[in-house]
């Protein structure tokens, strides 16, 4: 048996909660984050919530 980890670095804020989605670009804004973005997730993922952020952006 291996032993497995997943190491992440996390952005500057994280927003957990219901509604969450709605508030992206409230949050991009406030960070002063403009330009294109890269949505990485699986199929399902992007069916649940993907083609939401990809429309909210």
């Amino acid at each position: 048996m291996s032993l497995t980890y997943h190491y992440m670095q996390l952005p500057r804020e994280v927003i957990v909660g219901r509604g969450t989605l709605k508030r992206i670009p409230e949050l991009l804004k406030r960070l002063n984050i403009t330009g294109t973005a890269l949505i990485i997730s699986g199929k399902i993922s992007y069916e649940i919530a993907g083609e939401r952020v990809r429309d909210l952006l």
